[in-house]
C-alpha cells in the first residue's frame, strides 16, 4: 500500500500533540511502501481464555471531522482481516465497509451545518468521533461511536500496574472485546487521574497500556517501542511508525522509561500523547 496524500498533514499532526524537532528528518519517508500485519511475526494467542460464543474481533478507528477521515484506515482493514483469519471468524470486506458507511451517516448528523462546507481544518478540530466496529465469528458487523475531546497538550501521567501483562492480556496479537482486566485497570488509573496505565512482562520488559502503545525517545533521535514478541497489540499507529522510520522495535524496561528524554504513549485514536510516569500512589 502506498500512504496515500492526505495522509501527509495526520503523519505530522494527528501523530504528535506537541513538537519533537528531530521529526522533520523523516518526513521523506512518507512515500515509501509501507509493510502489511501479515510481515510481522505474531507472539502465540491464549485462546483458552476466548470465547466466540460471546467475544468479538474489534477495530476502534478515528473519524477525522466532518469531512470523515478515517485514520489509517488500511491498517484497520487488514488487523481485522489476519484476526479473523486465524481465529476463523468468517469476514466479508464489503460488509466491513457497510458499516463504516452506515457510522458515516450517523456522525454527520452531530457535526454543525456551518462546518460541513467549511475548508478551516481548524475550526472542525473539536469534531472527533472514535468509531468502534466490532465482529462476530458468523461474520455480523457492529458499529458504536462516541464524539471524543482533543488530549490536552500538556503531559499526561501514567503508572505501571502491578498486574503482569500475561495475566492482563488475554490474546496480546489480536484486538478483542476480551478486555475485562484492561477495563478495571484502565478504570483504576483513571480514578487516579491517569491517562492510561501500563504493564510489564514478567521478563521485565515494559509491553503496553489499556489503550495505547509505548514509544520512548531514549535520546538518539529515534522512537523505541516494544516488540511484539513481549507480547503486546500490534497497532495501527506503532504499525505506520515503524513502516515510516520514525519508530523501531527493541527491549524496553522500566530504567529506559525512567531515564528515556520523552515518553509518548499512542493510538490511532489520540496520536502520540506525551506523557510522565507518575509515582508510587
Amino acid at each position: 500500500m502506498t500512504v496515500r496524500t492526505d495522509m501527509e498533514f495526520s503523519l505530522i499532526e494527528s501523530f504528535l500533540w506537541a513538537p519533537v524537532p528531530f521529526w522533520s528528518l523523516y518526513l521523506p519517508a512518507h512515500s515509501q511502501e509501507i509493510r502489511g500485519l501479515k510481515n510481522y511475526i505474531f507472539t502465540p494467542a491464549r485462546l483458552g481464555k476466548f470465547q466466540p460464543s460471546k467475544d468479538c474481533i474489534s477495530e476502534t478507528v478515528k473519524a477525522e471531522n466532518w469531512r470523515q477521515r478515517f485514520f489509517l484506515f488500511d491498517r484497520h482493514l487488514e488487523r481485522m482481516q489476519v484476526s479473523s483469519l486465524q481465529l476463523g471468524f468468517r469476514f466479508e470486506q464489503d460488509a466491513f465497509f457497510d458499516a463504516l458507511k452506515d457510522a458515516d451517516r450517523e456522525i454527520l448528523r452531530d457535526v454543525p451545518e456551518r462546518l460541513k462546507d467549511s475548508n478551516n481544518e481548524g475550526s472542525a478540530a473539536n469534531f472527533l468521533f472514535k468509531v468502534r466496529i466490532t465482529l462476530s465469528p458468523q461474520g455480523s458487523f457492529s458499529k458504536d461511536y462516541v464524539k471524543i475531546r482533543p488530549v490536552p497538550k500538556l503531559p499526561v501521567l501514567f503508572d505501571i500496574s502491578n498486574i503482569p501483562a500475561e495475566e492482563a492480556v488475554a490474546m496480546p496479537t489480536h484486538k478483542t472485546t476480551l478486555r475485562d482486566v484492561l477495563n478495571r485497570e484502565f478504570k483504576r488509573a483513571a480514578s487516579l487521574g491517569l491517562f492510561d496505565t501500563v504493564f510489564m512482562n514478567r521478563m521485565g520488559e515494559i509491553t503496553e497500556g489499556t489503550i495505547s502503545n509505548v514509544f520512548i525517545d531514549a535520546g538518539d533521535d529515534l522512537l523505541r517501542t516494544p516488540a511484539l514478541s513481549a507480547g503486546l497489540l500490534p497497532g495501527t499507529l506503532r504499525a505506520e511508525l515503524i513502516a515510516s522510520g520514525l519508530a523501531v522495535e527493541s527491549r524496553v524496561t522500566r530504567q529506559m522509561l525512567e531515564e528515556a528524554e520523552a515518553i509518548y504513549l499512542g493510538n490511532s485514536v489520540r496520536g502520540l500523547v506525551p506523557s510522565l510516569l507518575a509515582g508510587p500512589f
